[in-house]
């Protein structure tokens, strides 16, 4: 039994080496790919988007598949594996999403079912290690950027398509919208107190405070509940 357990932990020890930031480069070009390719009918691209952020278990993934991939710790092995895995489920969500087949996991199947280009042309040779990782968020941050901002305006509205967004959710799109600016910026956390307020931690430790009024959300005196700064 020891045997079987050292030769795993040695397997696993070898497929995390063989990753490397090619590998997350390739991903996030693809996931780029799957996202212009819906990019045109903004309905479709909001619905992933929404599938995004409804599934979502942290607002540090969300913000790495959304807003800024580029500040990604690309050099650590045990992170890098998740990572690739964060760009896989962008596409995966774009296949459950759109595609006729439900159950397809090629993604250019896929995307031939659904009459897309596929994002990586059979007669065109991508090296993926010359691709500059700031370039590529950039990319994804011209695509999504614009559907954050449409989906926090319609949560803004009561819109009816946005009914399935619970506080939680709400405020994670708060903070994808704040962070879309900078790519520097660091959100270390964002739930929901007991009184069902946004509560943001940035990195180094300062608290922001969002609420919900008649125009839109704002950011508040934490003490007070004082209007600050309009988010949008």
């Amino acid at each position: 039994m020891k045997l079987l357990f050292v030769l795993l932990s040695f397997v696993f020890a070898i497929v995390l080496a063989e990753l490397t930031d090619t590998d997350y480069k390739k991903q996030v070009y693809i996931s780029n790919s799957f996202l212009r390719a819906i990019e045109p009918i903004h309905s479709t691209l909001d619905k992933s988007v929404k599938s995004l952020i409804l599934s979502a278990k942290s607002i540090t993934t969300l913000n790495l598949q959304l807003v800024a991939p580029e500040i990604a710790d690309i050099y650590e092995p045990e992170l890098l594996e998740q990572y690739i895995k964060n760009e896989k489920q962008i596409q995966n969500t774009i296949r459950m999403d759109h595609g006729k087949n439900r159950h397809c996991i090629n993604y250019k199947t896929t995307l031939r079912l659904i009459g897309l280009q596929d994002p990586i042309p059979s007669n065109i040779i991508t090296d993926f290690k010359a691709l500059d990782l700031s370039a590529l968020g950039a990319t994804r941050r011209s695509i999504t950027g614009q559907s954050l901002k449409r989906l926090i305006s319609n949560l803004e509205e009561g819109d009816v398509s946005m009914q399935l967004f619970r506080p939680l959710q709400a405020c994670y799109l708060i903070t994808l919208n704040l962070t879309l600016p900078d790519p520097r910026y660091r959100i270390k956390d964002a739930g929901i107190d007991k009184q069902g307020v946004c509560k943001i931690t940035e990195h180094f430790g300062r608290p922001l405070t969002f609420m919900k009024f008649v125009d839109g959300f704002w950011r508040v005196d934490q003490s007070t509940g004082k209007k600050i700064l309009k988010l949008i």
